[in-house]
C-alpha cells in the first residue's frame, strides 16, 4: 500500500488495513482472475496512466532501496537527494517506506538529541502526528508549560521549522515508538 504514489505513513496507518482488506476480499471473491492476482503485488501495474517504471535508470520498486543504500553508506539527506537527482522530500518518503518495512535509522545521525526531544514535546502538545499543527506550533515558539515558557529545554530555531524537518522528526519518533513496543 505504501508503494502507491501519494500514500505515506499517515495514510497507511489510517487506511492501510481497510484497503488491504478490501483488496484481499476482492481477490478471494475473484479467484478466476489469476493474471490480476499475480500483479496484485506490483506497484501501479493495474492503473491507467501509470508513471514510467524507471527513473534515472532505477526501477520504481528499487528507488527506495537505492536511497536506503546511499544512506547506509553514510550520505546525509541532501547528499542522497543530490546523488539521486531527487528532492529531500522524496528521500524522506523513501525513508518512510523503508521504515514501514522494518528499516531503522539512528536518530542522532539525522537530528541532534535535544532537537528531537523538542519535536517530541511539539508532537505531544499538538496531540497528533500531523505535520501542520506541529510546524505552526514550532514557528510560534513551541509548546508552553502554561507559564509562557517552553515545555522543553531545547531552544527553538531562530529561522523557523520546515515541513521537511518536522517530517524527519516524525519518522524518527514513530520508528522509536514502534521499536519500544517490540520485545527484544
Amino acid at each position: 500500500f505504501l508503494w502507491i504514489n501519494g500514500v505515506g505513513v499517515h495514510k497507511l496507518e489510517t487506511y492501510g488495513e481497510y484497503f488491504l482488506g478490501l483488496i484481499a476480499l476482492w481477490l478471494k471473491e475473484h479467484p478466476e482472475d489469476e493474471a490480476l492476482r499475480e500483479k496484485s503485488g506490483e506497484v501501479g501495474e493495474a492503473s491507467a496512466g501509470m508513471k514510467e517504471k524507471r527513473r534515472n535508470g532505477v526501477a520504481r520498486g528499487d528507488s527506495a532501496r537505492e536511497t536506503g543504500r546511499l544512506l547506509d553508506e553514510g550520505l546525509n539527506l541532501e547528499q542522497t537527494a543530490e546523488a539521486r537527482g531527487l528532492v529531500v522530500g522524496t528521500i524522506l518518503h523513501h525513508m518512510e517506506l523503508l521504515s514501514a518495512s522494518g528499516k531503522t535509522y539512528p536518530p542522532e545521525r539525522f537530528m541532534e538529541p535535544a532537537r528531537l526531544e523538542w519535536f517530541r514535546a511539539l508532537f505531544k502538545a499538538s496531540g497528533s502526528w500531523q505535520l501542520g499543527p506541529v510546524v505552526k506550533l514550532a514557528n510560534a515558539g513551541g509548546p508552553s508549560n502554561g507559564k509562557g515558557r517552553p515545555e522543553t529545554a531545547a531552544v527553538p530555531p531562530s529561522m523557523g521549522v520546515s515541513y521537511e524537518e518536522a517530517r524527519l522528526a516524525r519518522l524518527l519518533l514513530t520508528a522509536e515508538s514502534k521499536g519500544a513496543g517490540k520485545e527484544g
